[in-house]
């Protein structure tokens, strides 16, 4: 079956990796160090709508700097045996076996290389965009224009794919088609030209 989108751009954790249990624990943990004592499911569905230092700060950290050094220090170890989704390396797989280019894009720094190869994946992208390549983070399109310029991508064969609400705006923002991704939150604000449940499905819109 010949697939609808050539180019495919993902968001990492929450859509190729399945982070949450582990980043809404060590925000938990951290939270309590500041004497914030919050559900863990208040936790999940903050980090759902926004990024963590937008939750954060949601939640009434003084200082976020700080916050984020711990936070980003206890996640990390946590993160050597990241956990995929199910399909997703198939998926990739597909994508690439078609002539299709995959790219990711997280707000992470150049650690997502070294976690993209525990996971036995980072062989299948053409390009991961981190944090060091200094680039606006999500809602903001300029990584994802940065790709369509850099690799003179066709917008009207390209998709974006993500679990939240700023991964949807930046596609939007970039002009491209997105895709939402096992969203158990309803969303009301976005309205994403697609929805989907399992990675695979992505193969046969």
């Amino acid at each position: 079956m010949e697939m609808k989108f050539e180019n495919y751009i993902w968001d990492l954790g929450g859509t190729l990796i399945d982070s949450y249990a582990v980043s809404v624990n060590v925000f938990k943990k951290i939270l309590a160090e500041f004497g914030i004592l919050t559900a863990e499911d208040m936790i999940y569905r903050r980090m759902k709508k926004s990024s963590t230092e937008e939750a954060a700060k949601f939640f009434g950290v003084g200082d976020i700097h700080l916050f984020m050094t711990r936070y980003r220090a206890m996640e990390k170890p946590m993160q050597e045996n990241p956990v995929l989704f199910h399909g997703a390396k198939k998926t990739l797989e597909t994508i690439c076996n078609q002539g299709g280019k995959n790219f990711v894009i997280s707000h992470r720094d150049h650690s997502v290389n070294q976690l993209l190869e525990n996971a036995g994946i980072k062989q299948l992208f053409t390009e991961i965009i981190t944090s060091d390549n200094q680039l606006p983070r999500k809602p903001n399109p300029s990584s994802i224009n940065y790709l369509v310029a850099k690799y003179q991508l066709e917008k009207s064969k390209t998709v974006l794919i993500g679990d939240r609400a700023l991964d949807i705006e930046a596609g939007e923002n970039a002009e491209i088609a997105t895709a939402l991704f096992k969203s158990d939150i309803v969303i009301t604000q976005i309205k994403p030209d697609y929805i989907i449940s399992a990675l695979p499905e992505l193969l046969t819109l």
